[in-house]
């Protein structure tokens, strides 16, 4: 764990962020260093920073707490970098949850408030209802996350193919398999990894490129309980998205959709062979 982080509660609101820092009891707080960028509606983004020194620590417990609070004008995001020592260790957006700069997301939330639905179907198991509904809510986040998503998986006399193929507007795309469960289970990285091959190749063979194709394990456990199987994606170069990314991509649904970066996040999820070492 960091002994610095950024709290999830920070908040703009009536023109302020206010930002929430925590700190480990035990060190040196003048290390301590927020930087932060605001995002205005002009597209002007104002980057500064403020230093341990001025900030106003609260001890609590093991931890010190403070409320950085920051005018951001009629600003609705900002990012924040907390670092220690020069060392960059967490990261947050920090934005007025009244506003949203992802027309997708606005229209979902008209039914379904604060991704109460969507949440359960992702990361709160709930048996049945749970593994018929996991596949439906990894589509629907891809496409509020800016994707072009064609859903396959539930389609009668389609199921040869991926649960999911879902495209950037720069034409990259990727292959998904989603599961509620192991990875590989009825040797579903294999499947995944053979329809790579066929899609690839339909796509060379069509004239689209450059093109990156690429396949992805999408599944509601955590890292840990897929570590047996990461070993087989590795080989296979197939990313796996656990349930901590999901959170997080969860969590920053209401931003602005960024596709092309979150494709190039999805590549760095292949298992690499110092992971698995570990």
């Amino acid at each position: 764990m960091s002994p610095v982080w950024i709290a999830d509660d920070s908040i703009i609101a009536d023109r302020k962020a206010s930002i929430k820092c925590y700190a480990a009891a035990n060190i040196d707080l003048l290390k301590i260093k927020l930087g932060y960028k605001i995002f205005h509606k002009d597209l002007d983004v104002e980057r500064s920073s403020v230093t341990g020194a001025s900030f106003d620590w609260k001890k609590e417990g093991d931890l010190y707490i403070c409320i950085i609070e920051v005018d951001v004008k009629d600003a609705t995001l900002l990012q924040a970098f907390l670092s220690y020592g020069g060392i960059a260790l967490h990261e947050w957006y920090v934005q007025d949850p009244s506003k949203s700069f992802n027309q997708n997301f606005v229209m979902h939330e008209v039914f379904d408030n604060q991704l109460k639905v969507l949440r359960e179907i992702l990361v709160d198991p709930d048996g049945n209802q749970k593994a018929q509904s996991f596949e439906i809510g990894v589509g629907l986040i891809l496409s509020m996350l800016g994707f072009f998503v064609l859903q396959y998986g539930k389609v009668p006399n389609l199921t040869d193919g991926p649960d999911i193929i879902a495209a950037t507007p720069n034409g990259n795309v990727l292959i998904v398999e989603a599961t509620t469960g192991p990875i590989n289970t009825k040797d579903k990285i294999s499947k995944l990894a053979r329809r790579t091959v066929l899609i690839n190749k339909k796509l060379s063979g069509s004239g689209f490129g450059p093109t990156v194709v690429q396949p992805i394990m999408v599944t509601e456990l955590a890292r840990e309980e897929v570590d047996v199987d990461l070993k087989v994606a590795s080989k296979h170069k197939i990313a796996v998205i656990c349930r901590e990314e999901i959170e997080e991509l969860l969590r920053r649904i209401t931003l602005s959709p960024n596709p092309e970066e979150y494709f190039k996040q999805a590549v760095e999820l292949v298992p690499t062979m110092k992971e698995l070492k570990h």
